[in-house]
């Protein structure tokens, strides 16, 4: 009823997200898989209801989210046979947490590639890391080249972590057909 006081208002049809995903994965070529970012409350769709939605009907195993907050209220709703992915920055003393709920953690530098491996220990668990790469959108991740090869080997070399996966961020997403993008 409140609704009807407003001058707008959103409706939001499940099964028309779900379909979109559906013909997305669909169309994926080479393997590859849809990892849907449900960040912002899902852009104010509702996270635990988008996130299950994916799950459970369309069949996405990784799920996205920008903030440590988002990925418990997804475990907390029962979503505990889905990988997420942290895609933003974790504060350290963030990372027992992220540890604790299992959540594919962005690492970067050693610093905090030592902080999980320690947690790890701590909390008898092999924590889930993946590689942020610095591709030219100047935010968090290591450079490629020496700096990425050397991270690398220290994940090795601390031998309790799983490197679960390498991703970054287009540098110029917002213009249509720019070279490096493209190139990316």
């Amino acid at each position: 009823m409140e609704h009807l006081f407003y001058n707008s208002y959103l409706e939001v049809d499940l099964g028309v997200i779900r379909q979109n995903a559906v013909n997305i994965q669909n169309g994926l070529k080479y393997n590859r898989t849809l990892i849907p970012a449900i960040k912002g409350n899902a852009h104010g769709y509702g996270t635990v209801q988008i996130a299950r939605m994916l799950s459970e009907d369309v069949g996405i195993k990784t799920l996205a989210c920008a903030q440590i907050i988002e990925g418990v209220k997804m475990r907390e709703a029962g979503l505990n046979n889905t990988d997420i992915l942290l895609l933003g920055a974790v504060p350290y003393h963030a990372a027992p947490y992220a540890v604790k709920y299992g959540f594919h953690i962005p690492v970067f530098n050693k610093e905090m590639v030592k902080i999980i491996s320690d947690e790890g220990r701590r909390q008898k668990k092999i924590p889930k890391v993946q590689v942020k790469i610095e591709v030219g959108l100047h935010r968090l991740g290591v450079l490629p080249g020496e700096p990425f090869i050397e991270l690398l080997n220290y994940i090795k070399k601390l031998g309790n972590i799983e490197l679960a996966g390498i991703y970054s961020h287009f540098s110029n997403a917002y213009e249509k057909d720019d070279p490096i993008t493209l190139k990316q």
